[in-house]
């Protein structure tokens, strides 16, 4: 069994659509509707997938940078909420290696990167938009900012999100 395997054991206290077949073989310009959440801290990480549930698409989870990077390369998920301060692989290597192909100030194509920290100073977000991400949250952040920013980079996208 692949690490990648191990790691991605869907956690849902209901059925959202996230998980019937028809959502979960749907896919945009190559890549799956799915959001990876890449979050160390695992009481954050709960909370998150628990709000991004209501938007219908499945939900991949990791919790390291080395993690992040085994099922984002098998699952091409379109969208990706990303922690800046990981261990094994931090937020700003992954971003770069999953947006390497692309012109950074594309935000319409997948991956949409939506960063998530704790982090407060002002070079880190210009660094990270700079380098491809959509967004830049700090946390603590509303989950419906975060729903909104996901939402968002689906549309882009030309894909409906529900919720």
């Amino acid at each position: 069994m692949a690490l990648w395997e191990q790691i991605f054991k869907p956690r849902s206290r209901k059925t959202p659509a996230a998980q019937t077949p028809a959502a979960a073989d749907r896919y945009v310009r190559g890549f799956k509707v799915a959001v990876l959440v890449v979050e160390d801290d695992r009481d954050v990480l709960e909370a998150v997938c628990l709000a991004l549930e209501e938007l219908g698409v499945p939900l991949l989870r990791a919790t390291d940078g080395q993690q992040a990077l085994e099922v984002y390369e098998h699952e091409k998920p379109a969208v990706v909420v990303l922690d800046l301060m990981l261990p094994r692989r931090g937020g700003f290597h992954l971003l770069q290696r999953m947006r390497a192909r692309l012109d950074p100030r594309d935000r319409r194509s997948p991956p949409q990167v939506i960063m998530i920290t704790g982090n407060e100073g002002a070079r880190h977000e210009e660094y990270a938009l700079r380098n491809g991400a959509r967004s830049y949250l700090r946390k603590p952040f509303t989950m419906q900012t975060l729903m909104d920013e996901v939402r968002a980079a689906f549309r882009d996208m030309g894909v409906e999100a529900g919720g």
